[in-house]
């Protein structure tokens, strides 16, 4: 637990230095980084025995995606991407008739996947990013996310009886992730009044559905990649991240909730000037 919040100690000002101070390009460069690496985990998780240029592949071009809609949409380069993804991956399929074993199909399936699918949910931050007020926008994910991880926990070990999803995830239970919704919704009430305070249009009924459905995200986004690391039969993604395990044990809630954020706010805007 030490550890755990000593990471957290450090990382959360970076981030919130990321997101409140540096150019939007700056955050083009976190997300995508991030993508980055958790196509790489992912596809590690997946099959160890794997090429490393296969993940480095599919790392590149989830950097890529996130990073360039900083400045470009994404009908500029996304075609382009995924195209040199898929061209790559299926080079290296034909090319693996050469000798025995023969790469599998699954292996294209996977970058693909790695490569285009997670680096676009994921750069719901830099959707959100490039609306008004989007900074603050930007930073709703991580409100909603983290809020709801803290609440499940806690409630979950003073209060927890009834197993959630006990093959899954047994350590999780009904009680923490009822708690895991009411701690996201007060959260992000909590922060849509300190924006209100900042001069910020806050629209709190809606920002509190926000935190409704976002948690919902969260914890569906947790549950999903754990179930893949128990098809792989592996405990943590990595050891990038001190007392979490990989980065993409620290952000598979993220990914859920970004990319629905960046769609409710996208459709109804809560956060105005």
């Amino acid at each position: 637990m030490k550890t755990r919040i000593l990471s957290a100690a450090v990382g959360i000002p970076l981030l919130l230095a990321v997101f409140l101070l540096l150019p939007e390009w700056c955050l083009g460069i976190l997300i995508g980084g991030i993508s980055g690496i958790c196509a790489w985990e992912l596809l590690h998780c997946l099959d160890p025995e794997q090429p490393p240029r296969i993940s480095a592949y599919a790392a590149v071009c989830a950097f890529c995606i996130c990073f360039l809609q900083s400045f470009y949409g994404l009908e500029l380069f996304l075609v382009p991407a995924l195209f040199a993804l898929f061209a790559l991956c299926f080079a290296e399929l034909m090319l693996s008739f050469r000798k025995e074993p023969r790469m599998p199909f699954s292996a294209v399936a996977n970058a693909l996947f790695a490569g285009v699918v997670l680096p676009l949910l994921f750069s719901g931050f830099v959707r959100l990013g490039r609306m008004e007020c989007g900074r603050y926008c930007a930073l709703l994910p991580l409100v909603v996310s983290f809020s709801s991880d803290a609440g499940a926990y806690f409630v979950g070990v003073t209060l927890g009886k009834h197993k959630l999803t006990p093959h899954i995830s047994p350590n999780k239970t009904l009680e923490g992730s009822v708690g895991g919704f009411v701690c996201a919704i007060a959260l992000t009430l909590v922060y849509g009044l300190i924006l209100k305070a900042l001069g910020c249009t806050v629209n709190l009924p809606v920002l509190g559905v926000c935190g409704f459905l976002g948690s919902l995200a969260s914890q569906l986004g947790d549950l999903s990649f754990s179930a893949v690391k128990r098809l792989a039969g592996v405990k943590d993604y990595g050891r990038l991240i001190p007392g979490h395990g990989g980065m993409m044990d620290r952000c598979d809630s993220l990914i859920w909730a970004a990319a629905l954020l960046a769609l409710l706010l996208r459709w109804v805007p809560v956060i105005t000037t």
